[in-house]
């Protein structure tokens, strides 16, 4: 289960567009963030959720940032709409970024690791 939101929070961050400060290599500190839908599995009896992350990152290379990055997520309880179910995690993520001169945008692929915790 865990594997699954984090494969789903991963992929939130993948395809929405991260605050990357820098078009030439930059080796500032960035704050990035995203905003998703968290889908959640049938065992939990909970319905799917927006998420958000912030994060904090640094290009290490022309080609390479890393990120730290906190989310969450609130979903209801499918049983009773009234009643929250609180999730809230911690990322370490690479990105590597196919940058090409003269675009002001450019696409990456995403990869990390993280821990998610869970509370009623």
């Amino acid at each position: 289960m865990k594997k699954k939101m984090l494969c789903c929070a991963l992929l939130g961050a993948f395809a929405a567009s991260s605050a990357v400060m820098a078009q030439d290599y930059d080796d500032r500190w960035y704050v990035s963030g995203s905003i998703g839908i968290n889908d959640q599995d049938s065992d939990r009896g909970t319905g799917s959720a927006p998420f958000w992350t912030l994060g904090l990152g640094k290009f290490v290379t022309p080609q390479w940032s890393i990120d730290a990055e906190l989310n969450h997520q609130n979903p209801n309880f499918n049983s009773n709409r009234n009643l929250n179910w609180s999730q809230a995690g911690l990322e370490l993520v690479a990105r590597r970024h196919f940058r090409e001169e003269g675009r002001a945008w450019w696409p990456y692929l995403l990869g990390g690791v993280g821990l998610q915790r869970s509370w009623e």
